[in-house]
Protein backbone atom coordinates (compact mmCIF):
# COMPACT_ATOMS: atom_id res chain seq x y z
CA UNK A 1 0.00 0.00 0.00
CA UNK A 2 0.88 3.55 -0.38
CA UNK A 3 -0.10 6.44 0.91
CA UNK A 4 -3.49 6.96 1.30
CA UNK A 5 -5.44 8.55 -1.28
CA UNK A 6 -7.55 10.75 1.36
CA UNK A 7 -4.80 11.62 2.39
CA UNK A 8 -3.21 12.66 -0.56
CA UNK A 9 -5.88 14.34 -1.85
CA UNK A 10 -6.22 16.23 1.44
CA UNK A 11 -2.65 17.60 1.63
CA UNK A 12 -2.73 18.54 -2.13
CA UNK A 13 -6.17 20.52 -1.79
CA UNK A 14 -4.13 22.56 1.06
CA UNK A 15 -1.00 22.74 -0.81
CA UNK A 16 0.70 21.38 1.71
CA UNK A 17 4.51 21.67 1.61
CA UNK A 18 5.89 17.85 3.18
CA UNK A 19 9.02 15.23 2.45
CA UNK A 20 7.58 11.49 2.12
CA UNK A 21 9.83 9.34 4.15
CA UNK A 22 9.94 5.67 3.26
CA UNK A 23 10.91 3.20 5.81
CA UNK A 24 11.17 -0.43 6.52
CA UNK A 25 7.90 -2.33 6.89
CA UNK A 26 6.49 -1.84 10.85
CA UNK A 27 3.82 -2.60 12.66
CA UNK A 28 4.22 0.01 16.13
CA UNK A 29 5.16 3.18 16.60
CA UNK A 30 8.41 2.54 18.61
CA UNK A 31 9.72 0.40 15.71
CA UNK A 32 8.68 3.40 13.20
CA UNK A 33 10.40 5.55 14.48
CA UNK A 34 13.62 3.27 15.35
CA UNK A 35 13.36 2.28 11.46
CA UNK A 36 13.10 5.91 10.08
CA UNK A 37 15.81 7.64 12.59
CA UNK A 38 13.21 9.99 14.05
CA UNK A 39 12.81 10.82 17.83
CA UNK A 40 9.35 9.66 18.98
CA UNK A 41 8.04 12.93 20.48
CA UNK A 42 7.82 13.70 16.96
CA UNK A 43 5.89 11.08 15.44
CA UNK A 44 2.28 11.80 15.83
CA UNK A 45 -0.40 8.76 16.48
CA UNK A 46 -4.10 9.35 15.87
CA UNK A 47 -6.53 8.13 18.45
CA UNK A 48 -9.87 7.92 17.28
CA UNK A 49 -12.82 8.69 19.85
CA UNK A 50 -16.97 8.16 19.46
CA UNK A 51 -19.30 10.02 22.13
CA UNK A 52 -22.88 8.54 22.71
CA UNK A 53 -24.81 10.81 19.61
CA UNK A 54 -21.70 8.78 17.06
CA UNK A 55 -20.05 11.83 16.55
CA UNK A 56 -16.43 11.18 15.92
CA UNK A 57 -13.31 13.18 17.30
CA UNK A 58 -9.35 12.18 16.55
CA UNK A 59 -7.01 13.09 18.86
CA UNK A 60 -3.49 13.62 17.78
CA UNK A 61 -0.89 13.08 20.32
CA UNK A 62 3.14 12.09 20.70
CA UNK A 63 3.41 8.11 19.67
CA UNK A 64 4.92 7.28 23.21
CA UNK A 65 1.90 9.48 25.68
CA UNK A 66 -1.33 8.32 26.33
CA UNK A 67 -4.64 10.25 25.64
CA UNK A 68 -6.08 11.80 28.32
CA UNK A 69 -9.61 10.74 27.91
CA UNK A 70 -11.35 12.04 31.36
CA UNK A 71 -9.75 15.64 30.02
CA UNK A 72 -11.49 15.60 26.91
CA UNK A 73 -14.61 14.14 27.91
CA UNK A 74 -14.53 17.19 30.90
CA UNK A 75 -13.28 19.68 28.64
CA UNK A 76 -15.48 18.78 26.02
CA UNK A 77 -18.70 17.92 28.00
CA UNK A 78 -19.28 15.22 26.48
CA UNK A 79 -18.78 11.00 26.79
CA UNK A 80 -16.28 9.86 24.41
CA UNK A 81 -14.78 5.93 24.17
CA UNK A 82 -12.04 4.53 22.08
CA UNK A 83 -13.50 3.16 19.02
CA UNK A 84 -12.82 -0.39 17.88
CA UNK A 85 -10.99 -1.79 15.56
CA UNK A 86 -13.28 -2.83 13.25
CA UNK A 87 -14.96 0.56 13.44
CA UNK A 88 -11.98 1.95 12.03
CA UNK A 89 -11.43 0.30 9.38
CA UNK A 90 -14.85 1.23 7.91
CA UNK A 91 -13.54 5.09 8.75
CA UNK A 92 -10.51 4.83 7.38
CA UNK A 93 -11.24 2.19 4.50
CA UNK A 94 -8.04 3.38 2.44
CA UNK A 95 -5.46 2.95 5.35
CA UNK A 96 -4.03 0.11 7.04
CA UNK A 97 -5.14 -0.62 10.05
CA UNK A 98 -2.20 0.75 12.75
CA UNK A 99 -1.10 3.10 10.49
CA UNK A 100 -3.94 5.61 10.17
CA UNK A 101 -3.04 9.26 9.58
CA UNK A 102 -3.02 11.82 12.47
CA UNK A 103 -5.12 14.35 10.18
CA UNK A 104 -8.63 13.71 11.31
CA UNK A 105 -9.52 16.81 9.44
CA UNK A 106 -8.70 15.00 6.26
CA UNK A 107 -11.67 12.58 6.52
CA UNK A 108 -13.92 15.86 7.70
CA UNK A 109 -13.35 14.56 11.06
CA UNK A 110 -13.04 17.07 14.37
CA UNK A 111 -9.14 17.25 15.24
CA UNK A 112 -7.92 17.72 18.84
CA UNK A 113 -3.97 18.30 18.91
CA UNK A 114 -2.09 17.59 21.88
CA UNK A 115 -0.27 21.02 22.53
CA UNK A 116 3.19 19.75 22.78
CA UNK A 117 3.30 18.60 18.66
CA UNK A 118 2.44 21.56 17.56
CA UNK A 119 6.14 22.84 19.66
CA UNK A 120 7.58 20.50 17.52
CA UNK A 121 9.97 21.95 15.23
CA UNK A 122 8.85 19.03 12.74
CA UNK A 123 6.01 16.30 13.37
CA UNK A 124 6.04 12.97 11.33
CA UNK A 125 2.27 11.53 10.88
CA UNK A 126 1.42 8.12 9.34
CA UNK A 127 0.87 7.90 5.70
CA UNK A 128 -2.02 5.31 5.71
CA UNK A 129 0.73 2.29 5.37
CA UNK A 130 3.10 1.04 7.65
CA UNK A 131 5.90 2.04 5.21
CA UNK A 132 5.73 5.98 4.83
CA UNK A 133 5.73 8.70 6.98
CA UNK A 134 4.81 12.70 6.31
CA UNK A 135 7.55 14.84 7.52
CA UNK A 136 5.83 18.28 8.03
CA UNK A 137 7.49 21.26 9.49
CA UNK A 138 6.52 22.95 12.53
CA UNK A 139 4.93 26.37 10.56
CA UNK A 140 3.27 23.97 7.88
CA UNK A 141 1.69 21.28 10.78
CA UNK A 142 0.72 24.34 12.72
CA UNK A 143 -1.08 25.61 9.27
CA UNK A 144 -2.92 22.43 8.62
CA UNK A 145 -4.12 21.97 12.39
CA UNK A 146 -5.22 25.49 12.48
CA UNK A 147 -8.90 26.03 13.52
CA UNK A 148 -8.61 22.71 14.84
CA UNK A 149 -9.18 22.25 19.03
CA UNK A 150 -5.46 22.22 20.68
CA UNK A 151 -4.79 21.39 24.50
CA UNK A 152 -2.32 19.23 27.01
CA UNK A 153 -4.37 15.94 26.64
CA UNK A 154 -1.51 13.14 26.54
CA UNK A 155 0.15 11.87 29.93
CA UNK A 156 3.35 13.33 30.52
CA UNK A 157 2.28 17.27 29.83
CA UNK A 158 3.86 19.76 32.06
CA UNK A 159 2.28 19.46 34.94
CA UNK A 160 2.22 23.27 35.36
CA UNK A 161 0.76 24.43 32.47
CA UNK A 162 -0.82 27.75 32.08
CA UNK A 163 -3.45 26.30 29.90
CA UNK A 164 -4.44 23.67 32.34
CA UNK A 165 -7.45 24.61 33.19
CA UNK A 166 -8.12 26.73 30.57
CA UNK A 167 -11.22 26.02 28.29
CA UNK A 168 -9.92 24.27 24.65
CA UNK A 169 -8.24 26.85 22.06
CA UNK A 170 -7.90 27.13 18.57
CA UNK A 171 -5.02 27.15 16.71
Amino acid sequence: MTMSMTLSEYLADHHADYNLLKHKHTTNAFDTAYTAHIPMEHLAKAVVLEDTDGHHLMAVVPSMRRLKLRRINRKLGRNFRLVSEVELKALFQDCDLGAIPAMGQAYEMDTICDEDLLNQPYVYIEAGDHEELIKLERAEFQRLMSGQLHDYISLDSPTHSPYQDADLRHY
